[in-house]
């Protein structure tokens, strides 16, 4: 390979030399030899070649810059290409010493490698998404407590792994192809706040006793999760799927849940003074001892709840229940 780029420079030096010898050698000699001879004296043509010999330096010249230019670039892209290829086979043997760190059984190893892949994955666009992936895939796998554990708080690698997922600079539909996927993890008493899990998929998830204040839920699966003494104050509920799911004695304060489906939901002692309950769906939902205080719950929503029974509302509402629709007030 080497013997082949010195035989090309080789033959480039020579057929640039040979343009040179043409453009300042041969041309100037042809251009005065097509002057009538008989009408100027030889020192006069004598001068005139010299012009037309730096006219065609200057031009050879100014080629020579323009190769000169254009090898330089050359030199530079080669560069920067032998510089990505380095920086990728670096992140990919990063990437590889990571993931052996992850299934290491010492914890210390296995957080280092969390961490690893959040490096990686702020510096490579390319390994982003697959990082997310997998670290989404290990809380599926390993949140789940031992057969008769009881817990109240993370382990180290899930909880490093959640702050990961906290501090992620992107999320989904910006810069993220799909929602996260926490289908069925074992999040209690998780420390979610600010978190961004847009459209994420939390079904059958158990997040006891979390800590979602501020987080982004919008359009997010809930169905059947246990939210049970959560505190979801602040939250971004819009559109979420809350089917079935335990929210009791859970903390919702001014949420926005609005056009959110709470059908067969169980708020039992919750507390939603304040929340954005616009459009929300209450079908069949368990209502009683929660707090609708400031909530501006509308009476085809208290109408389709299951149970009312000290429902917390505001005295105006109780009022127009009482004098206007006495069957709901009975329910109350």
């Amino acid at each position: 390979m080497r013997h082949f780029q010195e035989t090309k420079s080789i033959i480039i030096s020579i057929f640039i030399a040979l343009i040179g010898f043409f453009l300042i050698g041969v041309i100037p000699i042809y251009q005065v030899s097509q002057i009538d001879a008989t009408s100027i004296s030889i020192l006069d043509l004598a001068k005139l070649e010299n012009e037309f010999r730096a006219a065609m330096a200057q031009i050879f010249g100014g080629l020579l810059l323009l190769i000169g230019i254009y090898l330089t670039w050359r030199r530079i892209s080669a560069m920067e290409q032998t510089v990505e290829i380095t920086q990728k086979g670096q992140i990919t043997e990063r990437f590889t010493r990571a993931i052996d760190q992850l299934g290491n059984d010492k914890v210390e190893v296995n957080t280092g490698g969390i961490y690893a892949l959040e490096r990686i994955a702020n510096e490579s666009s390319e390994d982003y998404w697959p990082i997310i992936e997998i670290l989404t895939s290990y809380i599926r796998k390993n949140s789940p407590p031992e057969p008769g554990m009881e817990r109240n708080e993370l382990p180290i690698d899930i909880e490093a792994i959640i702050n990961v997922l906290r501090r992620r600079k992107n999320y989904y539909e910006n810069g993220e192809p799909s929602p996260i996927n926490l289908k069925q993890t074992y999040l209690e008493f998780a420390d979610l706040n600010f978190i961004n899990l847009k459209g994420a998929n939390l079904s059958s998830a158990n997040l006891f006793g979390a800590n979602l204040f501020g987080a982004n839920l919008f359009g997010a699966n809930l169905e059947f999760a246990n939210l049970e003494e959560a505190d979801l104050d602040e939250v971004n509920l819009n559109f979420a799927n809350l089917k079935l799911a335990n929210l009791k004695l859970a903390n919702l304060e001014e949420t926005d849940l609005e056009s959110a489906d709470l059908e067969e939901t169980d708020l039992e002692g919750a507390t939603l003074f304040g929340a954005n309950i616009l459009r929300a769906k209450f079908k069949s939902a368990n209502l009683k001892n929660a707090d609708f205080l400031s909530t501006d719950i509308s009476i085809d929503q208290l109408y389709e709840a299951k149970n009312l029974q000290n429902i917390k509302l505001d005295y105006e509402l109780i009022y127009e229940i009482r004098e206007k629709h006495p069957h709901l007030f009975e329910r109350l």
